[in-house]
């Protein structure tokens, strides 16, 4: 019930969408004396519209918002519907309880975040190969791309596994060692503040990242200096990252433990693939997914 409610409302964004452009259309054809009726609002040329909507990837995002936009906006005045950039900060705030606040408004993680954190995912892992330094997908960023190639649409971080003993390979990881450094394309390399691990952010403004777990094996078990209070934070025998497999992963192809499903299994339980849930079920539960 609840998809038919969004996809009626998405027919009706983009219905509305149309019938902006076609009035817009419309206005430039007419002769310049038939459309100054009224104070003028707007140059000789008549008045202009730029409609700037974000891609719709679930139905969940945003879109009653987007549909009263569209009721309530001047058609003389200009329409934006946009998301966040580098420049701006994310369309979230602090994560607390691994839960992010749109989850608690029934909506996925924004399109314009989905977007940012590909990009960042792909940079950072063309940033890794480059230098030598051995990675694998992590936690539920490797989830996501077990079930769909992609990262979890409601996720809002992306999560790799590095050698701890590669770290040196890499200028970026080596400068973020000594503090914060803004690479040539604005990306931030950082230690986080949370434990002994490195952070990838969009930007200095924009705090959506990737998170680079550093392990290393010891009696042939992977292991690592900081753990958190999550359930899929535990060692696991190295002989799963010997050899490491390409996987498809947000538009790119990244590498993977050998035999993920029973990585993943041994990290968060059986049957983790074919049955979704909420990052902290405890607080928020996902209802009806299969």
């Amino acid at each position: 019930m609840r998809l038919t409610r969004c996809q009626a409302a998405l027919a009706a964004a983009i219905t509305l969408n149309l019938l902006v452009l076609f009035y817009v259309s419309w206005l430039q054809h007419q002769p310049r004396n038939s459309r100054a009726r009224g104070p003028r609002r707007a140059s000789a040329a008549g008045p202009r519209v730029t409609v700037l909507v974000r891609e719709f990837e679930a139905f969940d995002n945003a879109v009653p918002e987007l549909v009263d936009s569209f009721l309530q906006q001047d058609p003389a005045q200009p329409l934006v519907v946009a998301g966040c950039n580098k420049e701006t900060t994310r369309c979230f705030g602090t994560v607390v309880g691994d839960t992010p606040a749109y989850l608690y408004e029934e909506r996925w993680t924004p399109p314009c975040c989905l977007r940012a954190l590909r990009e960042t995912a792909r940079y950072v892992v063309g940033v890794l190969e480059a230098a030598g330094v051995r990675y694998w997908l992590e936690g539920g960023s490797l989830l996501g791309a077990a079930r769909h190639g992609d990262i979890i649409p409601w996720d809002y971080d992306v999560d790799l596994g590095i050698y701890l003993e590669d770290v040196g390979n890499c200028e970026q990881l080596r400068g973020a060692e000594a503090g914060s450094v803004v690479d040539e394309r604005g990306f931030v390399w950082e230690k986080a503040v949370e434990g002994d691990f490195f952070r990838v952010q969009y930007s200095e403004s924009n705090h959506l990242h990737v998170d680079l777990w550093p392990f290393y094996p010891r009696n042939g078990v992977m292991t690592k200096d900081t753990w958190l209070d999550h359930r899929q934070d535990v060692e696991f025998p190295e002989h799963f990252l010997q050899p490491l497999v390409p996987l498809p992963f947000a538009g790119f192809v990244a590498q993977a433990p050998n035999n993920y499903r029973r990585f993943l299994e041994l990290k968060f339980g059986p049957g983790v693939i074919e049955n979704p849930q909420y990052p902290n079920p405890a607080l928020l539960s996902l209802t009806g997914s299969g």
